[in-house]
This record gives structure tokens, sequence and C-alpha cells, in this order.
């Protein structure tokens, strides 16, 4: 027998920490989540229904603009068009990877490991934005080169403007904030049917409700809605009438910077995030 706070193992003793003294590392954390993540089913089936949204979307657009003469930035345009459908997918994957864990009960057992529950929370938000942001960018990669093909342009790609880069960073990032954003709504109202129906109406509602505003307010309130700052970081800034799905993409009579859209969405993850904190930290489980 071994003496009490040891262990034994080929005959050699190790002494094991004391209770309550173990913690997971940051890179644990991250681990653990990813773990969560990629064993739900839910995970495979939002990620696979939003590739195949941004490829039809990349071919049907290609397709109907093939002419040969379809500009560089233009054939980025087809490529990310399909954000505006597949951002959906990135919403109820952010809002699933908390509010499982409280349908399940599964929560108590994070929080029982991770004492510091806010560790957790940006672990899991971390995770949700990483996730995000890489299918979204190898998506836009295969739409980008399927376009390129059907549009007449071949397999010419050297056109990386810095129009185009941002517009192939710009779609992944916000991809990202929606799901990070759809993550802590979910963690304040804990339900799933809640969390995805404040979200939908923040990126769909709201934006088609402008219209009963006066064309003077309308166009200012509506650059600041989630949903037209998003479009500002990845749609085409030359114009409304370059873009190939200009009749669904937000538009506004005043438009923010690239910039000034980001920080946009900076404001809505902080805020909600903020609230998010205080709830976690607060409310029993």
């Amino acid at each position: 027998m071994t003496p009490q706070g040891t262990a034994s193992k080929n005959g050699i003793s190790h002494v094991l920490p004391p209770i309550g003294k173990t913690r997971l590392t940051w890179s644990g954390l991250l681990g653990s989540e990813w773990i969560k993540m990629r064993t739900r089913v839910s995970t495979y089936w939002l990620g696979g229904i939003g590739v195949i949204m941004m490829i039809a979307m990349a071919i049907a657009s290609a397709i109907q603009g093939s002419n040969g003469d379809v500009s560089a930035d233009s054939v980025m345009v087809m490529a990310t068009g399909g954000v505006v459908g597949a951002q959906f997918c990135a919403m109820l994957l952010g809002v699933f990877t908390i509010t499982n864990e409280y349908r399940t009960g599964q929560i108590r057992s994070t929080f029982n490991a991770v004492p510091k529950r806010l560790q957790s929370l940006a672990a899991k938000a971390a995770v949700a934005a990483i996730a995000s942001f890489v299918v979204t960018a190898a998506s836009i990669v295969v739409s980008l080169i399927i376009a390129h093909v059907l549009s007449g342009r071949g397999l010419a790609f050297g056109y990386f403007s810095p129009e185009g880069l941002r517009m192939l960073i710009g779609a992944p990032l916000y991809m990202a904030f929606i799901a990070v954003l759809s993550l802590m709504v979910g963690a304040i109202l804990r339900k799933s049917a809640g969390a995805v129906s404040i979200v939908l109406l923040m990126f769909w509602a709201l934006p088609g409700s402008m219209v009963i505003l006066p064309p003077s307010i309308s166009g200012i309130v509506a650059a600041f809605l989630p949903s037209t700052a998003g479009a500002a970081l990845y749609g085409l800034s030359s114009g409304a009438g370059d873009q190939v799905f200009s009749a669904i993409t937000p538009q506004s009579a005043f438009s923010l910077p690239v910039w000034g859209a980001f920080l946009v969405l900076v404001a809505y993850v902080a805020l909600f995030a903020a609230i998010a904190s205080v709830v976690t930290k607060r409310r029993d489980v």
C-alpha cells in the first residue's frame, strides 16, 4: 500500500497534488473546449451547411456573371457573398457552445474544474471564434477558386489588391465576431431558443425594420447595426452597384469606414461580454 496522497505505478511512488490545488492551464482550457465542440454532432452539421452555402452562392453568382469581363474584386464578392446566409450557422454555433452545457447540466462539471468562470467563458469564446474563422476562410478559398473558373477568369490569381485582401480577411473576421457575440447572448439567457431569437432580431429583424424610419434617420441607424458593420468588413467598398448580392446585403446611405465598422463590432461584443461576465459570475448553475 502507498501512503495517502501518493500513487504507485510500476513500483514507483508519485506524490499527488493536494485536492483543490489542481487547475487547468489556458492551453488545457482551450483543449477541453475544443474536445466538447468537436464531439457535438451539431458542430459538423452547422459547419457543413455553412460551407455548402458559401460554395453554392459562389457557383450561382459566378455562372450568372460568366462573361469573361468580371473584375478581380467582383470575383471576391462572389466568393464572400455566401456569408449573408452562412452567418446563421455561426450564430447557432456560438449559441450552442454555451447553452448545450446549461441544458445538459455539464456546466456544473465545467465550473467545478474551472472555479474562475470567466476563464471558461473566455476559452469557449476563443474556440468558437477560431473555428468560425478557419472554416469561413477555407470556404472562401474554395469558393474563390470555383468563382474564378466559372466566371471565365481561369486560374489567374495575380490580383491581391488591398481591397481583395480586406474582403478575404474581413469575412472570416466577421463570422468570428458573430460566433462570439452569439455565445455571449447564450451565456446571458442560458436557453437556446431565447438566445437564437435575440440574435436573429439583431442581425435580421432590425435591419429589415429600418424601412419604418424616416430615410434621413434610417440610413444612420442602419450603419451602426452589426450586420451592416459586418458587411463593411467584407463587402465591396466601391459602391452598392458593384455588389453581386446588393439586394440582400445591408445597405446604408451613411457608410462607416472599415476601421469604424470594426470598432462597432468590437463595441457590440464588449457590451454583451460584460453583461455575460456579470451573469456568469453571479448566477447559480
